[in-house]
């Protein structure tokens, strides 16, 4: 089992290794991406995912798959076209199905891929579908290369199964990953952007994400220089509603923890995809800490 080396959670990973189905479909992603990522040189990992795969630093099963490319302004057409379809030829090599293919447009500075994905675990939680979303609209800065790789291979790693390992391509693989002090940054903006838009179920996980990035994340000089860049980036499109001049992030940030407005999410979604107990209290402490830290004065 997986919970066994992990210290996760047992979600029916069965054993013998070597002869589980289960193994060879809780692989598939990292072989898929490591395929993409060989395909465009510029990608660049961000989100939770990345957090988990490459960062470790987040206990939580994280499927959706966040990108964007490398480049210091806005895609070309040929870009983002080149984009598409390097996702959707990969989708395609590794056998899966693609839902609504026609709502993938090239053009478009925001993509969504729902992939045909069923959980290899028993996990009512677990949405039976993979999401890549694609945002080329703002730029994913800072970002550096690190090395991605599956929660199945830390396990076999653990076990000296470097035979299995081989045999599923499992071997970690380096590429373009957003720093975390920007995804930091990105999470407040994203609590504030739901909120604003009404569309808090789901979106909690941002609060676990805070609560765990807040012990690496210095809020310092250069943080706030950040912030300053990235919420003025941010301002230019209607959709970053928490970046919108007039909007005060601080204040708007101090009423979620007031009034507990992601509570019942993170303890109806999020808690159960978590690989450790984190109660809501402790994640919301951790925001109410970074709204009296001065960085969102800045």
């Amino acid at each position: 089992m997986t919970g066994g080396c992990s210290g996760r959670p047992s979600f029916s990973l069965p054993k013998p290794w070597g002869s589980s189905q289960a193994l060879l479909k809780r692989t598939t992603t990292s072989r898929c991406f490591c395929a993409l990522s060989a395909k465009l040189p510029t990608l660049v990992f961000k989100g939770g995912t990345s957090l988990s795969k490459c960062c470790k630093l987040i206990q939580r099963f994280s499927e959706d798959i966040d990108l964007n490319l490398e480049d210091e302004k806005r895609p070309s057409e040929g870009q983002r076209r080149h984009l598409k379809e390097s996702i959707v030829s990969t989708i395609e090599e590794f056998g899966f199905a693609l839902r609504d293919p026609d709502r993938v447009m090239s053009r478009r500075d925001y993509n969504r891929y729902v992939i045909d994905f069923p959980s290899a675990f028993d996990f009512a939680a677990l949405k039976p579908v993979l999401i890549v979303e694609t945002s080329v609209f703002l730029r994913a800065y800072p970002s550096r290369k690190m090395e991605a790789a599956s929660l199945v291979y830390d396990c076999l790693k653990r076990e000296g199964r470097s035979d299995l390992i081989e045999r599923y391509a499992l071997e970690p693989f380096a590429l373009n990953v957003q720093a975390v002090e920007r995804t930091f940054l990105d999470k407040l903006f994203a609590l504030g952007d739901y909120c604003l838009a009404g569309k808090v179920m789901e979106h909690s996980r941002h609060l676990y994400d805070l609560y765990k990035l807040s012990a690496v994340v210095a809020i310092d000089e250069p943080l706030k220089a950040l912030f300053k860049a990235v919420r003025k980036e941010r301002s230019a499109h209607p959709a970053c509603l928490s970046a919108q001049e007039g909007v005060d992030l601080k204040a708007l940030l101090q009423t979620i923890v007031r009034e507990d407005v992601y509570r019942s999410d993170y303890e109806l979604v999020t808690a159960k995809l978590l690989f450790e107990h984190v109660p809501y209290e402790n994640a919301a402490s951790a925001l109410q800490k970074i709204v009296d830290s001065g960085l969102l004065d800045a």
